[in-house]
């Protein structure tokens, strides 16, 4: 009988492959280590935070809800369904018409950080939602409302995103968190949520503002911190931010320097006439001012920075523009409050250039457009069904709006009405049939 025990090698992998695999492991730890903590929220922000449970009555909670589901209105369902992929609609709507700075993506990184603390607290209550308590409930269609139902998620979002963009604009505080109070509220007239989530959910969001991270408003939007270009990486690659250095030579803006203030002047003027997008020119001016507060040039770095300035004033104009996303909006926004009368909305693909046309004095703003739809709701359509396969022009006689429109029938009796344009004229010149709303 043999004793000695034999090790098949051949199931062995190479130790080079396993070296392999722990520099990779080590890669991935510096990475974890190098990531900062957090962007707004801290890591386990639940545990900083005490809400009570909901001890309500909930035959009473159920009463309060059903009065509420009944004094629903058109325009509550139009509002709730605008708002239920989209928290914070009703504010970001609120800054547009009142000239305020709004960076989208910066709110949607908020309500992103803002979920897994509202999900902890979800699933510790693990409260079911009215419908499911009450048969007789029949909440509205969503796509969010699958989750547990204290506290209101939407009602926390939409606060936070309040608590936020009010502290910057405090002037505005009471129309901003009326705009949040819209998505929250309208969550319950949904049939979604009790009264009593919506309360909580307030109280989540003002508890969550208390421990976030409130820098400048912007701060992630406008200056983002250079990523460099890599070895091997394209130049146009979106893995790095590098527009102006010489790790990207094509992209370099040659000749910037910050000597003195003539030449730091004479750099900014090169940079102005570059011919680069506008995010590369305040990319190059920020890499410069740095530089010159490095080597302590601050007088120099003053002028980079003059520059930056002007250039975002030049952003928030930008930003205040209708986008193609608004026109979107708009569009579903009409065809929703106009759906009974069979009229389906469409806007041209030029539409938003002819919206942000310099010549609309005062400028066109969302709240104009959704009256006059809710004008033409009013009306019934009549003036756009009596109309069939006409090239017409719908005027707001209150604020001079024109809308050439093509109206055509379908099939199935339904109108398709396509917006070509849009123009604030008192006196608008048309040989086309105008149909006049007061």
């Amino acid at each position: 009988m043999s004793y000695v025990n034999y090790t098949n090698y051949t199931n062995v992998r190479p130790v080079a492959n396993l070296n392999a695999k722990v520099k990779r492991l080590v890669k991935k730890v510096k990475k974890v280590e190098e990531k900062p903590d957090y962007k707004f929220f801290p890591r386990n922000a639940h545990k900083r935070i005490k809400l009570p449970p909901p001890t309500f009555d909930v035959k009473k909670e159920i009463a309060i809800l059903k009065d509420i589901i009944a004094k629903r209105t058109p325009e509550d369902e139009t509002s709730i369904r605008l708002h239920d992929e989209h928290s914070f609609y009703a504010i970001e709507q609120y800054c547009k018409e009142h000239g305020l700075l709004f960076h989208y993506d910066e709110m949607k990184a908020i309500v992103d950080g803002a979920r897994e603390t509202i999900f902890y607290f979800k699933e510790h209550f693990d409260y079911p939602r009215p419908h499911e308590v009450d048969r007789s409930i029949r909440p509205m269609s969503s796509v969010t409302n699958k989750t547990r139902s204290y506290p209101s998620g939407h009602a926390t979002q939409s606060m936070l995103i309040a608590l936020y963009v009010s502290e910057k604009f405090p002037k505005h505080e009471k129309g901003i968190k009326e705009a949040a109070k819209e998505c929250g509220l309208g969550r319950v007239k949904a049939g979604f949520h009790y009264l009593a989530d919506y309360v909580a959910g307030n109280l989540l969001a003002e508890k969550m503002f208390l421990i976030m991270n409130r820098d400048s408003y912007g701060k992630y939007i406008d200056e983002a911190p250079r990523v460099p270009r890599k070895k091997g990486q394209p130049a146009g690659s979106d893995k790095h931010s590098d527009l102006y250095t010489d790790e990207n030579p094509k992209g370099t803006i040659h000749g910037l320097g910050f000597k003195d203030v003539e030449t730091a002047k004479a750099s900014v003027k090169k940079i102005e006439s570059s011919g680069k997008s506008h995010a590369h020119k305040i990319q190059a001016a920020i890499a410069m001012e740095q530089r010159a507060r490095v080597m302590g040039k601050t007088a120099e770095a003053g002028v980079y920075r003059a520059y930056i300035e002007k250039m975002k004033k030049i952003t928030k104009q930008k930003n205040e523009d209708f986008t193609q996303k608004d026109v979107n909006d708009l569009e579903k926004f009409a065809d929703r409050i106009l759906k009974k009368y069979d009229i389906d909305v469409e806007f041209t693909r030029h539409f938003v250039d002819r919206l942000n046309d310099p010549r609309n004095s005062p400028a066109i703003k969302v709240s104009e457009l959704q009256r006059f739809f809710k004008k033409i709701q009013k009306n019934k359509s009549k003036n756009i069904r009596s109309n069939p396969d006409v090239e017409a022009v719908l005027k707001d006689m209150s604020t001079n709006l024109n809308l050439p429109v093509v109206i055509k029938t379908k099939g199935d009796d339904s109108f398709e009405v396509t917006n070509k344009t849009i123009m604030r004229k008192k006196d608008f010149k048309t040989t086309s049939k105008v149909i006049n709303y007061a």
